[in-house]
């Protein structure tokens, strides 16, 4: 049987099929069992291969979302790490829990430790100043 013949069987009702197998000499059975059979088999190969296509590519899809995520995870944590946190007045009120005219003198000290830096009328320190300011003088008696 040709190849392109077999599509037509599939067009067949259960009775046309009777009628062909009863047409068909013993050999043309045996050859058309064979190459069903063929058929079959690599039609489930095909399947199957279709199935493990689609399988790896959800598997390379969820390595790749993974990877973005990490990515994306390491990204927003050097950005957190990176941000410049500066310390104004109300920041010094908050952090020492102290009145305005004391957050303003430490600012003032710290500046000319040169921990702290004056812009317009507005002094400003980072947070890694800030610590290295008070590990400075730390365990002594600041007097602001």
């Amino acid at each position: 049987m040709e190849d392109s013949k077999i599509f037509e069987i599939f067009k067949m009702n259960d009775e046309e099929i009777e009628i062909l197998l009863k047409s068909l000499t013993e050999e043309e059975k045996d050859e058309t069992i064979k190459f069903l059979i063929t058929f079959s088999k690599k039609t489930w190969q095909l399947a199957l291969s279709y199935t493990n296509a689609q399988d790896n590519i959800v598997k390379m899809q969820d390595m790749a979302i993974q990877k973005s995520d990490i990515i994306i995870e390491d990204l927003l944590n050097r950005l957190e790490k990176s941000k410049l946190k500066i310390y104004k007045k109300n920041d010094i009120m908050e952090l020492l829990s102290c009145e305005s005219d004391k957050a303003l003198r430490f600012l003032k000290l710290a500046t000319q430790t040169g921990f702290a830096t004056k812009v317009g009328k507005d002094y400003q320190m980072t947070r890694e100043n800030v610590e290295k300011f008070l590990k400075q003088y730390e365990g002594k008696n600041l007097i602001i």
